[in-house]
């Protein structure tokens, strides 16, 4: 089978916010994603994995950031026009990648379609007094060469 049919080569996943156990409203900032690292990638999503909750009614926001510097000090939050799944007049990506404390178990993506070098994902907790269990995964996808770094 060739690199360009199976997903494997074409792939990579990095830490985004390693599985937190947040207890507060504390904002969770992922690891700074470069998508210009090893094989240059034209597509970046966002896999959030959730566990579980000690307060159903707490809410996650989400806000996504991008920039040209490497520390992101020029960090812009990404209009929803970039981010996948596309706005329709009642709905953004923003929304349909937040959650709740109600949400065990469950998965969510956001996928990011902006032409910047730097991005970051932030999650804002929102009444949240206990423990509340998540993880976010970042896959760069669609290398400018084939397989990936990671996979050769």
């Amino acid at each position: 089978m060739s690199a360009e049919l199976d997903l494997h080569s074409q792939v990579i996943l990095t830490s985004g916010i390693d599985i937190v156990t947040v207890s507060d409203d504390t904002p969770q900032v992922s690891a700074i994603i470069d998508t210009e690292s090893d094989n240059g990638y034209y597509s970046l999503e966002f896999l959030t994995v959730t566990g579980t909750f000690g307060q159903p009614a707490a809410t996650f926001t989400v806000v996504v950031e991008h920039g040209d510097d490497a520390a992101l000090a020029d960090a812009e939050v990404v209009d929803p026009q970039f981010l996948l799944p596309t706005p329709t007049e009642t709905t953004d990506a923003y929304q349909v990648a937040a959650f709740t404390g109600a949400d065990v178990n469950t998965q969510r993506r956001l996928g990011y379609i902006g032409k910047k070098r730097y991005v970051r994902y932030i999650v804002f907790p929102a009444g949240n007094d206990a423990a509340a269990v998540f993880t976010v995964v970042a896959m760069l996808g669609n290398p400018r060469t084939l397989p990936t770094g990671e996979n050769q």
